[in-house]
């Protein structure tokens, strides 16, 4: 599947994930049946992760978990025929028992002795830039663009902390481009034929979503357009004052080598 297509399916899932957890802790259950359930539920989605290029059997998964989200809604306002059909679904369709379930507590406590752990930070290569004095003679760094993200190489071959660091930061600006392009051509088209709907529904039939407190369908995916913008806003002016302060080390760096090189050329005389 591709990057496009994953994350077509990714934020409604997470959306109808978030949706029936939340939905789980309204209904009337003692603590067993409503971790069962809150489990039962996990697992489905834990189940469903690999699917791939299936999109028929997707769908299928979406619509069933609305109908359920549907029956979990009906049984928090205390519809006793949904409720009788989630206890007979815990009995006939109990979690299992041996899937590879997240321990939040351990993971946190394995990160908290990773940190604990760690090698002390090497200072930054602000904090070693421009150098008072070298070995030899100086070598003047360049300023090297790579996927439009400034970097200083003063060595080959190059560290590879400086590679992961530029591999993580050029993931993470294609992962907001796809996620901006998927809301622009279709969350937001989709969101504005909703709400084209809904005014359809208000004139034919009276019933409005804001009379309820709702707002718009494309409200909520322009908002999330917006921040990618102001992460990418962010993100340029970040990197512009980066450039600026590798552009004024090689000048010094420079400076420093026409110092040392005229200084060699004195002492050549002198002898």
């Amino acid at each position: 599947m591709s990057s496009r297509s994953r994350l077509i399916h990714t934020f409604p899932a997470l959306a109808l994930y978030r949706a029936l957890l939340s939905q789980v802790d309204r209904i009337w259950l003692d603590d067993a049946k409503r971790n069962a359930l809150r489990e039962t539920i996990q697992f489905r989605f834990w189940r469903n992760r690999v699917l791939r290029k299936d999109f028929r059997h997707i769908n299928l998964q979406f619509v069933g978990g609305y109908a359920a989200l549907d029956v979990l809604d009906a049984a928090a306002e205390g519809d006793k025929t949904s409720l009788s059909r989630i206890q007979s679904f815990l009995k006939s369709h109990p979690p299992p028992a041996d899937w590879p379930k997240k321990d939040r507590r351990a993971k946190q406590l394995r990160k908290v002795a990773r940190r604990e752990n760690l090698p002390p930070k090497a200072p930054s290569i602000f904090d070693r830039f421009p150098r008072p004095t070298v070995k030899g003679i100086r070598k003047v760094p360049q300023i090297v663009n790579a996927g439009n993200i400034p970097f200083l190489r003063y060595k080959k071959p190059q560290p590879e902390s400086v590679s992961r660091v530029i591999r993580t930061m050029i993931f993470g600006q294609t992962y907001q481009m796809y996620r901006q392009r998927t809301l622009e051509e279709f969350y937001i088209p989709l969101a504005e034929h909703e709400d084209i709907w809904d005014r359809i529904v208000e004139k034919t039939r009276g019933c409005s979503r804001s009379e309820g407190g709702g707002e718009k369908w494309q409200s909520v995916y322009r908002t999330q357009n917006a921040e990618v913008g102001a992460w990418f806003k962010e993100r340029n002016k970040n990197l512009r004052e980066t450039a600026r302060k590798l552009s004024d080390i090689v000048e010094a760096e420079q400076a420093l080598a026409e110092k040392e090189a005229e200084e060699r050329r004195r002492q050549a005389l002198q002898v």
